[in-house]
């Protein structure tokens, strides 16, 4: 059974919000989302270090070529070796809103 279940902003603010991308990083439209949604507190798993350090500079520095303000601060970032003799690393990375502004 296929069930589709439709979130607004107001449904999701309280929470965590756990985001785990694929290799190519988060999409633009996303970073957006989250950063317009300002949930308190994001977990961001990544398999790909270079795009997770592009993805947590727009989450929390912003872009002025994309028009976004940044709007989180980057609590803790821990590597994982999940895939042992391979060069792959998982990175889970802990980011709080910024209420500092």
């Amino acid at each position: 059974m296929l069930c589709y279940v439709s979130f607004t902003s107001e449904a999701v603010t309280k929470f965590i919000n756990v985001s785990d991308p694929n290799r190519p990083g988060m999409h633009m439209k996303l970073i957006k989302f989250l950063l317009k949604l300002k949930a308190p507190r994001i977990v961001y798993v990544s398999c790909n270090p270079a795009t997770c350090a592009r993805d947590l500079d727009y989450l929390c520095h912003g872009s002025a070529e994309q028009n976004i303000e940044g709007c989180y601060k980057l609590r803790s970032i821990q590597p994982v070796d999940m895939f042992p003799h391979t060069p792959h690393i998982e990175c889970v990375c802990l980011l709080d809103l910024n209420t500092a502004d």
